[in-house]
């Protein structure tokens, strides 16, 4: 059996126990204890660079941006610095992630939000 992620999840079915804001949490009070650092559960934002800033070059200035998911990896910070033409909303399920998120960018916008 090989955990889904690299904090291990007790139980029978950790596939499911992803999907609940309950297992975040913990993950995140867990990592943010053991670093102080972001987490970047996908390549950082440097890694996705390239990628992204084609795909948001198409959206006008004003646009509006919705970063699901966003934990607290380095990649909400890099978007709306990289892109200050366009309007993002940075949101997670995981309430933890956002309070330690917004002790370091209070500048950003973050929404509690389950998509």
């Amino acid at each position: 059996h090989v955990p889904l992620s690299r904090w291990t999840v007790a139980g029978p079915r950790p596939d499911r126990a992803l999907a609940t804001a309950t297992y975040w949490d913990a993950f995140y009070d867990h990592h943010e204890e053991q670093s102080g650092k972001e987490y970047d559960w996908y390549p950082g934002a440097a890694d996705l660079e390239l990628t992204l800033n084609q795909k948001l070059s198409v959206i006008n200035s004003g646009g509006l941006v919705l970063h699901a998911g966003c934990g607290t990896s380095t990649l909400s910070n890099f978007l709306t610095r990289t892109h200050p033409a366009l309007r993002f909303i940075h949101a997670d399920f995981s309430i933890t992630a956002l309070d330690i998120v917004k002790r370091k960018h209070p500048e950003l916008r973050w929404l509690g939000l389950d998509c």
